[in-house]
């Protein structure tokens, strides 16, 4: 399981099975940011 993660709240955003898939949603919530802000951590 792999969770987005805002680095700034440390808010959990959503969690997803696929990295890419965890990956593409943080690429896109940094895009509609304007800047990196969500990390993606597997969490068992």
């Amino acid at each position: 399981m792999y969770q987005v993660i805002d680095i700034q709240t440390k808010q959990v955003i959503s969690a997803h099975k696929d990295r890419k898939q965890a990956s593409r949603k943080a690429d896109r919530l940094d895009l509609a940011y304007g800047a990196v802000r969500h990390v993606v951590r597997f969490v068992a």
